[in-house]
């Protein structure tokens, strides 16, 4: 969570500080790309507080996610 904030912050700063360079769309896309991946990461290797059975559902869907973003590197999803 702490690289995803410090993640989140760097981002903040460079729109505020060198817009013009967060305005290219290849530099929009590596930022939200991996902003994505860094939420991915939290949501998939969080602690669950108590024992979940729908888990291994989650963590199928996170997988399918993550492969999705993958495999379309250089398209623009939508979430």
């Amino acid at each position: 969570m702490a690289r995803l904030l410090s993640l989140h912050k760097a981002a903040g700063e460079l729109a505020t500080t060198m817009p013009d360079i967060i305005a290219h769309p290849e530099a929009a896309r590596a930022l939200e790309r991996d902003v994505v991946r860094m939420m991915v990461r939290c949501l998939t290797e969080g602690i669950a507080p108590e024992p979940d059975h729908h888990r291994h559902d989650r963590a199928l869907s996170m997988r399918r996610f993550e492969q999705a973003l993958k495999e379309n590197t250089d398209e623009s999803l939508n979430v």
